[in-house]
């Protein structure tokens, strides 16, 4: 079965590509992809698409084409839907969402294009049904694509966010900024705006890879040709935790930090991250030698602003014009006043939009 290989689509925040193309590579050694706007795309086998699916802390989800054909009307689209190896991927007696897109196209009517899936679908016949994947079907100049889902349509969900707070970090997001930030594992990191808890919960699940327990189900569990034995020859073998405070999470908001301290009791590493209610000037105490700092600061949205948000930027950057053993330093930065603010020199490294606001990640130049 690991002789076939599907044609598979990993979308991703507009700007982030590059990351998810150096993660895929690294979880499937060899793969020939091509970078997409707002994605990637290879073709793998099915233990790679496993991996992929399974292990991947940026994608946003993982889909696999399996057809593509022209449809002008929906005679056409009908014939081309009877044509789709749906036994493959879409058990039989099952109702799978139907997400529809269409753009330019002579069919532009989503329901009654999900409706003709659905018909296709019921045309195989009765079977056991039972949970399903979804079904993406994409119309783009009268030409159709059919994807069917492997991982999830909301990847980027953990299982252990509790409440996120005003302005939360997906998960997703998050593992970019650390795999584009320069910071090593096994170095101490410190996330002096930690909210949630976000950044050092996935800086742990890069740190010490199956310590955090995935409880998502993938949508390829769902599959008819799912293959229990490969994936549990996936499974992450579960590594010690680092000592504690080496994952050190403060800000001022008392109410942010107990959110993190609960995210972190979610799931199951509350000994392993730190995270202490500190302003800036008190936590400088507390940051180990060395320590690399990525954050995402406040973007006049989890603070007041105004004078709030400059003087938070001004003790940002007078605490690290101080600390010179820092490093990297990287920040998500959502505001324009920042460099000016901090009054340090910062270099680009990516734009992608977050929750509607387009977001610079930055890295101190020092």
């Amino acid at each position: 079965m690991s002789a076939t290989q599907w044609l598979t689509f990993v979308p991703v925040a507009p700007g982030l590509e590059a990351a998810l193309a150096d993660e895929v590579e690294s979880l499937v050694p060899g793969v020939k992809l091509k970078r997409r706007a707002g994605g990637v795309e290879f073709r793998v086998d099915l233990p790679g698409l496993m991996t992929v699916a399974r292990r991947s802390r940026i994608a946003e989800s993982v889909r696999v084409r399996v057809a593509r054909f022209e449809a002008r009307d929906f005679r056409t689209l009908e014939a081309g839907l009877d044509r789709v190896p749906w036994d493959a991927y879409v058990r039989r007696g099952t109702e799978p969402v139907i997400r529809v897109r269409a753009r330019r196209s002579k069919l532009i009517h989503s329901d009654a294009i999900a409706e003709r899936v659905g018909r296709a679908l019921e045309r195989r016949g009765p079977g056991p049904g039972g949970p399903a994947p979804t079904v993406h079907v994409r119309l783009e100049k009268d030409r159709v694509q059919v994807s069917i889902e492997a991982a999830d349509e909301l990847l980027h969900r953990r299982g252990w966010r509790g409440e996120g707070g005003q302005a939360p970090l997906r998960e997703n997001l998050a593992a970019a900024c650390l795999a584009l930030s320069g910071w090593e594992p096994v170095a101490p990191l410190w996330d002096p705006f930690c909210g949630s808890g976000t950044l050092i919960l996935e800086g742990l699940a890069r740190r010490a890879p199956g310590l955090l327990a995935e409880s998502q189900e993938r949508q390829i569990q769902r599959w008819p040709i799912f293959d229990a034995e490969t994936w549990d020859g996936l499974e992450l073998e579960r590594c010690e935790p680092p000592e504690g405070g080496a994952l050190l999470g403060t800000d001022r908001d008392g109410e942010a930090v107990a959110r993190a301290n609960g995210n972190a009791s979610r799931a199951g590493v509350a000994e392993a991250a730190r995270f202490e209610v500190a302003p800036l000037a008190q936590a400088e105490q507390r940051v180990p030698q060395g320590a690399a700092v990525v954050t995402n600061t406040p973007y006049g949205k989890r603070l007041a602003g105004g004078k709030d948000l400059r003087r938070a930027f001004h003790d940002l950057g007078r605490l690290l014009a101080h600390r010179t053993d820092l490093g990297p330093v990287v920040a998500l930065v959502g505001h324009d006043r920042f460099e000016r603010d901090t009054r340090l020199k910062w270099n680009t490294v990516v734009q992608f939009p977050n929750r509607g606001t387009r977001v610079r990640l930055v890295r101190l130049n020092r």
